[in-house]
């Protein structure tokens, strides 16, 4: 049998495309029992029925597109009407070493395979390439990479929330568990690291963070302060108000503290009216003056407890790492005698520590 190059006919004068027929016919011959040639059998195909069904192929999604083309000199014309350009006809070619459209070029040419390429609209597909030698056209079977994975996304997803519901179960029975696992020798171990009105961390906790703090400052060569704060005016509110009013006071002071400093920095509590803010890796005094700033101005904000006003100020004493002490021991005395030096000075102020430890 042999296939014929595809042909053009024309119904009037081929002035427009629905005047133009494309057709492709097969033969084959007819021979006697000498096998001598006594005539020939012509079948005649219409191309644009055939490559309609081509085109209106649904086994590809909606991106999936089958091709053919042919090599005409340098390049490769697609015979078929493109799905994703249906005006094109036999108009649309690429040039036989471009990129784009590159599975019909190695199909045309005469190649078999398939994998990820670029078609000619430039877009990534999965196509599958096959040369036809007995018509002498390449066929291209391929369909968008994004559609293909489609169906593998939505199946992980899928998976992904399975085991994410499995794990929250899990890490929920876990934490139930955990919590009746809880012992008094555990109750009294954080009880022994907190402070019991305002739970902030207490001075045994403190001294255990700032050790770590300067450990770390030693091997980077960085900064560490701590402010060493005092209410300026709480005895008067316990004397005027009673005991409770001033619990109540001190646990508003701890809230605005935690909210007045950054989340790398520590604020405990040492008894009293007396409270210590850790600051590891402090930039400079500049930055540590507008954080003892900042915390000023935060307290001195009234407080409103039990419908009544209250208004306090803070004496604060700032030690340095290593510029005022190199111990942590030392650094808290030093901040001390810095607070009551603000103190002496007028209240409601900060002092830097002007000692230095050799």
């Amino acid at each position: 049998i042999y296939f014929s190059e595809m042909y053009q006919v024309c119904s009037n004068s081929c002035n427009t495309d629905s005047e133009k027929r494309y057709l492709f016919s097969a033969s084959a011959p007819i021979l006697d029992y000498d096998n001598k040639l006594i005539g020939v059998v012509v079948i005649e195909f219409s191309a644009n029925l055939f490559f309609n069904q081509i085109q209106d192929y649904s086994g590809l999604g909606e991106s999936g597109e089958t091709l053919l083309g042919k090599q005409i000199g340098d390049k490769v014309i697609f015979l078929n009407p493109l799905r994703h350009d249906p005006n094109s006809g036999m108009k649309r070619s690429v040039p036989i070493h471009g990129t784009l459209g590159r599975p019909a070029i190695l199909g045309a040419t005469g190649h078999v395979g398939s994998g990820e390429s670029i078609d000619y609209r430039g877009v990534k597909v999965l196509a599958a390439w096959r040369y036809v030698p007995i018509v002498g056209w390449g066929m291209v079977a391929k369909i968008d990479e994004s559609e293909a994975f489609k169906a593998l996304d939505i199946i992980r997803n899928s998976i992904l929330s399975t085991v994410l519901i499995i794990f929250l179960i899990g890490l929920i029975l876990s934490l139930r568990m955990t919590k009746h696992m809880i012992t008094p020798v555990d109750v009294l171990e954080m009880e022994a690291h907190m402070d019991a009105l305002t739970g902030l961390p207490n001075r045994k906790m403190l001294m255990h963070f700032l050790e770590q703090s300067l450990n770390e400052a030693r091997l980077k060569e960085a900064m560490v302060a701590i402010m060493f704060l005092d209410l300026d005016g709480f005895k008067g509110v316990n004397d005027c108000h009673g005991h409770d009013m001033g619990d109540q006071l001190l646990k508003n002071v701890a809230l605005r503290l935690g909210n007045a400093v950054r989340q790398s920095d520590t604020v405990a509590r040492l008894g009293g009216d007396e409270f210590i803010i850790l600051l590891p890796g402090a930039q400079d005094t500049k930055n540590i003056e507008k954080i003892a700033r900042t915390i000023i101005n935060t307290l001195n904000e009234p407080f409103i407890i039990n419908k009544q006003t209250i208004t306090v100020g803070v004496s604060i004493g700032i030690s340095v790492f290593p510029d005022n002490a190199l111990e942590a021991v030392t650094m808290i005395k030093q901040a001390d005698k810095a607070m009551y030096e603000a103190k002496n000075g007028g209240k409601n102020n900060y002092k830097f520590s002007e000692e230095s430890e050799s």
